[in-house]
């Protein structure tokens, strides 16, 4: 298994094919310690840091917070985001330049202070919780555009889903496609009844008596 994603590192093959050589030219280069910080995991791969296949990594960060809605415990755990963010890169030897908060989910594409984020060019590494916090099901995407530009974006920590949150986007989801495909608007308050009965898998078959309604 590679490193953590959040260490930094690439495959050894991502090396070769970025610098033109073979995967063995490559290896002999590192049994020759000719690739400086390369190291090889429990499972026997070699991993390369990732500045060689993008450039020297940013230290001047900004932090990209997200809220749900603006009640106080969501503004609380978004204060406790930014918190432990300063701390991961101070860790680092990281200088956080600029804060930006926004209050979005993580499914949603209506986020200006995102976007403005990701289109300045000038913002090279963007420090985020986790990497739903730029895109439930879009952050390698994003991440590797930006890469191409020698900009990152770096999550602290590895996804933990909340129950109740997952099911709340899932409910925007269907929400959002039934309006697409759809004359009929489906109250959110029915959606979830069916995810939560789906969920259950309720042995009166809630769900189908809920389909057959809509």
């Amino acid at each position: 298994m590679l490193p953590n994603f959040f260490q930094q590192y690439c495959k050894l093959s991502d090396y070769a094919k970025k610098y033109g050589v073979t995967y063995r030219t490559a290896f002999n280069r590192f049994n020759a310690g000719k690739l400086p910080g390369a190291v090889k995991d429990a499972a026997g791969h070699i991993c390369v840091p990732i500045e060689y296949l993008y450039g020297p990594i940013s230290t001047d960060i900004t932090i990209y917070a997200t809220a749900i809605s603006m009640k106080d415990e969501d503004s609380d755990a978004m204060e406790q985001q930014i918190n432990d963010m300063k701390h991961f890169c101070a860790a680092r030897g990281w200088r956080v330049v600029k804060v930006v908060k926004e209050i979005s989910s993580s499914i949603t594409e209506e986020r200006p202070r995102l976007l403005g984020l990701l289109a300045d060019t000038t913002c090279k590494h963007i420090v985020v919780a986790n990497k739903n916090t730029v895109g439930r099901f879009a952050f390698d995407y994003i991440n590797t555009l930006l890469q191409a530009q020698q900009r990152q974006i770096t999550p602290i920590a590895e996804v933990a889903e909340d129950k109740e949150m997952l099911i709340r986007d899932y409910v925007k989801v269907v929400f959002e496609m039934c309006k697409q495909i759809g004359t009929k608007r489906i109250p959110k308050k029915t959606i979830k009844r069916f995810i939560d009965s789906l969920l259950l898998n309720d042995p009166d078959d809630i769900a189908g008596e809920t389909l057959e309604k809509l």
